[in-house]
């Protein structure tokens, strides 16, 4: 039986993703908790994930998280998104200091409410290098699994 490798960040990777991720401006950043907090940059985001960058001597586990998303010019914060963290692997070749490295984390929102998936909606179309990426959500269906937009 022929065993599976993980990929790093680099090889191109397999997508299964249910939105197209687009690249986000300067100054978006995530913040994870529990555990051990972390804070990165946002690398893309959609509207079923992100991924980011962050520096740390450890790995974070895969598992339930909590996300923060805010702005360095304070104008957006949205705080409590539940999520799964997908991938956190180091990022071979870049900045490293011993066991401090540069990691990509990547996370899969989880039960967003109506008011997150909005707020969410409105970073995506304010602060991403494509603008009209964020299409109008429809809460109501998609919570019932009926998303037909």
């Amino acid at each position: 039986m022929k065993t599976l490798e993980r990929p790093t960040y680099q090889e191109e990777l397999v997508e299964d993703r249910q939105h197209n991720r687009v690249k986000v401006d300067d100054g978006g950043f995530a913040e994870l908790t529990p555990g051990f907090p972390v804070l990165g940059k946002i690398i893309d985001i959609s509207r079923g994930g992100l991924a980011f960058r962050y520096v740390a001597s450890e790995t974070r586990t895969n598992g339930s998280a909590v996300l923060n998303i805010l702005t360095t010019d304070r104008r957006f914060c949205l705080e409590k998104i539940p999520a799964r963290i997908i991938r956190d692997s180091a990022m071979p070749g870049e900045f490293s200091f011993g066991s401090i490295t540069l990691r990509h984390c990547a996370v899969q929102f989880r039960a967003l409410t109506p008011s997150q998936e909005l707020d969410l909606e409105n970073f995506i179309r304010s602060n991403t290098l494509t603008r009209d990426a964020g299409k109008s959500f429809c809460p109501c269906q998609r919570a019932k699994g009926l998303h037909v937009c």
